[in-house]
């Protein structure tokens, strides 16, 4: 017995095909994808003043890692609707090089599908919170620092 089966037919199955892989990738990515800043790192910035505290530099550097988040050109499940620090503590070090420990905030743009499940546990009004980051910063230069590594700690550490 030959079964024939038409374009339109082919068409839907395919097309049912497609969505389904989408919704699956788009699962996997929200589920399991874990950003790693260390990859972008090291990374430099100059401070114009002379007398800066090393938790401005530190500061300075989260909001130029974070900030891309905030930005409509990131994918919906990696963009942030609103983000802010709660503290910077210098827990060792001076001027020349430092542990900053960084403790924030974060709200995904989309509660439910984002990649930034594994920062924390989501309130009631999406916020993650208590994220925090231990930065070792070093000053390289005439008022130019240098991020070398984020060790990203829970809060029980």
């Amino acid at each position: 017995m030959n079964v024939r089966i038409s374009k339109n037919v082919k068409l839907l199955i395919g097309t049912c095909m497609m969505i389904l892989l989408v919704v699956c990738s788009i699962f996997l990515l929200s589920k399991y994808y874990k950003v790693d800043f260390n990859q972008k790192l090291p990374i430099s910035l100059t401070i114009e003043s002379n007398d800066v505290a090393i938790e401005d530099v530190a500061y300075q550097f989260w909001l130029k890692l974070m900030t891309p988040y905030l930005e409509r050109s990131t994918l919906p499940l990696a963009r942030l609707s609103d983000m802010n620090v709660h503290q910077m503590q210098i827990l060792e070090g001076d001027q020349n090089e430092s542990l900053v420990k960084v403790t924030y905030w974060v709200k995904p743009q989309l509660e439910k599908w984002s990649i930034h499940h594994n920062w924390g546990d989501q309130q009631d009004d999406g916020t993650i919170e208590n994220i925090q980051w231990i930065m070792r910063i070093k000053n390289t230069g005439q008022n130019t620092y240098t991020l070398h590594m984020i060790e990203e700690m829970s809060e029980q550490d």
